[in-house]
């Protein structure tokens, strides 16, 4: 399992010096020491990367994904949304061909809770038993815990000291993707194995400390503010705005964790390639040198062939007898070229495949990698407490409207 990513960070210019060693056990140290005093983030991260190893997690998962599963099962619904009601009222005849996965960790999320009722009042109009095929995920003793065992409600516990956007391995990712069918075992066993690579290797050879770094060196000396997470696969977009969330929320910081104002941070944003490069490629490579690109494409093979006789053959006769693998291989490496030649800043993952073992080590290095990069910006990874801005300003909000 070792060496399942490929990484390569390509050097801009002279001036983005290795960052001392000394430096980084320093800021590695004040880190334990400042989070044991404040029980929080060291705590979180042993849990964290524990995940995948917990098979009390997979354990429970698949005893509640063998109690809700049945043979036409059609939909699995994470939540509620609005353009779903009109498919399901057409599609969905009886309750067995539904299951609802309610998941919240606080329990009080206002839009979750907004779209879960309006699609459990739709369905409740046109299926018999709907509650009997909902399964909640949250903290134990949460407001939706209590509801959920009121109403008979399947429920996992949420690992109490990881939050929404690290939980991909714990119940509140594996239950749905047991039930979808998908191949868990080795999902987790890719995430163990990048664990195990990193464990084991030198400081050297850590990719994902080694990603951090990288990262780290273009924010402080190559002042660079954007992120750009740019995968050449398009049935990898939500893998992306899940990248999106980890990175903006477990670093986006307003203090530090010894409590100085920092307004530390990277904006996270998601290409797709090749079909972004038609409308963002002149800003990447001819505008603002203030974004860092990691670049992720899986290794693919096909037997399709362009054909030599097509309609278009004289507009592109270099397309001839190519497979649709080559074509896009030809314009990775055309962009990797580009970055080089603009002298911009760009890792490079290669997955040796779209598969469950490649994308759970995916998600496992890119966790790692946050959690390494919030070491060096002395930023807690764990907590979002300005989100809570938002939510309290909505709940005085609605609190106003429910008054009129």
């Amino acid at each position: 399992m070792n060496n399942i990513l490929s990484i390569e960070h390509r050097d801009l210019t002279d001036a983005l010096m290795t960052i001392p060693s000394e430096s980084l056990n320093k800021l590695r140290e004040e880190l334990v020491r400042v989070s044991l005093l404040r029980g929080g983030a060291y705590m979180t991260h042993d849990h964290v990367i524990r995940l995948p190893l917990d098979h009390d997690i997979l354990l429970a998962a698949k005893q509640m994904a063998e109690r809700y599963y049945t043979s036409n099962l059609k939909y699995i619904i994470l939540i509620g949304i609005h353009e779903l009601r009109e498919i399901l009222h057409a599609e969905v005849r009886v309750k067995e061909e539904i299951l609802i996965s309610l998941s919240s960790k606080s329990g009080g999320t206002t839009e979750t809770i907004a779209n879960f009722e309006l699609l459990r009042a739709f369905l409740n109009k046109h299926i018999d038993g709907i509650d009997q095929r909902i399964v909640v995920t949250t903290d134990a003793e949460s407001p939706l815990h209590k509801v959920a065992t009121k109403m008979g409600y399947g429920i996992l516990l949420m690992p109490q000291m990881v939050g929404g956007r690290f939980s991909v391995f714990s119940h509140a990712g594996i239950f749905p993707l047991l039930l979808a069918g998908i191949d868990v075992i080795s999902l987790l066993d890719g995430a163990r194995g990048v664990l195990d690579a990193e464990r084991e290797s030198s400081n050297s050879n850590q990719t994902a400390k080694f990603a951090a770094e990288s990262i780290f060196r273009e924010m402080t000396v190559g002042h660079c503010n954007i992120l750009n997470i740019f995968h050449f696969h398009p049935e990898l977009e939500s893998l992306g705005k899940w990248e999106r969330q980890l990175i903006a929320e477990s670093l986006g910081k307003k203090n530090d964790i010894s409590g100085r104002e920092i307004r530390s941070g990277i904006t996270p944003i998601v290409s797709i390639g090749s079909t972004d490069l038609h409308s963002m490629a002149q800003l990447y490579f001819g505008g603002p040198k203030d974004k860092m690109t990691i670049i992720v494409r899986a290794n693919r093979t096909t037997t399709e062939r362009i054909p030599s006789d097509g309609v278009l053959h004289d507009v592109a006769p270099a397309l001839s007898m190519r497979s649709p693998v080559e074509l896009n291989d030809a314009i990775y490496q055309g962009v990797v070229r580009a970055y080089h030649k603009n002298k911009l800043p760009v890792v490079l993952v290669t997955l040796p495949s779209v598969s469950a073992v490649a994308i759970g080590a995916y998600m496992e290095w890119r966790m790692l990698v946050v959690i390494y990069l919030a070491t060096l910006l002395h930023v807690d990874p764990y907590n979002q407490p300005n989100v809570e801005d938002y939510k309290e300003e909505t709940r005085v909000i609605l609190g106003h409207l429910g008054k009129k």
